[in-house]
């Protein structure tokens, strides 16, 4: 962890179990052209910590970090992994800003986290400023067809996690989904297996989750809530998700989209000093 930063962990307590989180404040006086705050909401299946701390120290335009382990994943524990719905996990992270006192702050949300952000924006328009968005779920298509196949992908993935004798194919299925593109490298491969198999039913619940939100949710709703975007994807992810974001760059007013060469779904993990750097860029770009 970046020694320009004091760190704090604790815990929330949400339905008689606890969230866990961690912030982190800069220590020096506070720089005139640094931005507050930015909420970090993670992946599905991978907690806060491995997903953000590696690119803490490149995230130069904001004085505080918060970090949450949402439902399923890390240290945190809220009733059953499984079935869970967006709207639990919006209200956990809204409690969590409260305990803050959070008036106002920026946020990234890499895959499932990404869903998470747009949702937040769309309730909380008033606090949430500027959003990153990591390959979110929900904008893997630009058709609506095309989603509701993606929905069923992610169905599928989530029963098969969901069961121990199935729980291989499923995690193929899921990685096949989100990086068919990416080059399976077996150390790679088998380090990506070990970090999402940690809490297999967390996983399993957050692509059930994703996928009954795209089946019942109203995505043109949430979308025109959402203003000051930028989205990063990899350069070696799907081509039809690169399209998808490149066609709400051009058709979205105050949406940009950036492209990671050499990264594909698992970018904040393979590109983190060149991702917290294009985040930072961005941030301050915008206020100049």
């Amino acid at each position: 962890m970046s020694e320009r930063f004091a760190c704090r962990a604790g815990w929330l307590k949400r339905d008689g179990g606890r969230l866990r989180w961690r912030h982190l404040q800069r220590r020096e006086s506070t720089v005139a052209s640094r931005r507050g705050c930015l909420l970090l909401l993670h992946g599905a299946g991978v907690g806060g910590e491995p997903t953000w701390l590696p690119m803490v120290p490149y995230l130069e335009a904001w004085d505080s970090l918060l970090i949450p382990d949402l439902r399923g994943t890390g240290e945190t524990v809220i009733g059953a992994d499984e079935g869970f719905t967006l709207e639990h996990v919006v209200a956990d992270v809204e409690a969590l800003l409260a305990l803050f006192g959070t008036v106002r702050c920026d946020v990234a949300g890499y895959s499932f986290g990404g869903l998470v952000a747009m949702a937040l924006k769309q309730q909380l328009p008033a606090t949430i400023e500027r959003t990153f968005l990591l390959e979110p779920a929900m904008l893997e298509r630009a058709e609506a067809g095309a989603m509701q196949e993606i929905a069923q992908a992610y169905r599928d993935a989530a029963a098969d996690m969901g069961r121990p004798e199935t729980r291989d194919l499923g995690l193929d299925r899921f990685l096949d989904l989100v990086a068919p593109r990416r080059l399976r490298h077996p150390v790679a491969e088998r380090v990506t297996r070990e970090r999402l198999l940690a809490r297999p039913l967390g996983l399993a619940g957050a692509l059930a989750c994703i996928a009954e939100t795209i089946v019942a949710g109203d995505r043109e709703v949430l979308m025109a809530s959402q203003h000051d975007v930028i989205t990063l994807v990899g350069g070696r992810s799907d081509t039809a998700l690169q399209e998808c974001h490149r066609w709400l760059a051009e058709t979205r007013p105050a949406w940009t989209c950036r492209v990671i060469p050499g990264a594909d779904h698992a970018l904040p993990y393979q590109k983190p000093r060149r991702v917290g750097r294009l985040l930072s860029s961005e941030a301050t770009s915008i206020d100049a």
